[in-house]
């Protein structure tokens, strides 16, 4: 991700999956948290969402001292080619 533009369109593309309640992405860091009910066993689906919407991504490790619950899963999108031209 390299612009606002980036993380509003990973932002959308991770709501629209299924289960999905909150998206928090951060460009600073790279990484977008993600928040549901199921989403830690939806991460095929959240990272075939940002991949639809033009983004390689991994799923990443919870900062130390802070585990990830069961409702909470953690990427992190890669833009292919920003829409700014980054």
């Amino acid at each position: 991700m390299t612009c606002g533009s980036c993380v509003n369109a990973v932002s959308r593309a991770l709501s629209a999956v299924p289960g999905v309640e909150t998206v928090d992405v951060r460009l600073e860091t790279g990484m977008a948290t993600v928040r549901g009910g199921q989403v830690t066993e939806q991460v095929k689906a959240l990272l075939g969402a940002l991949a639809t919407a033009g983004y390689s991504a991994r799923a990443a490790g919870a900062p130390h001292a802070q585990p990830i619950d069961s409702g909470c899963a953690r990427v992190r999108p890669a833009a292919r080619g920003c829409c700014c031209g980054h």
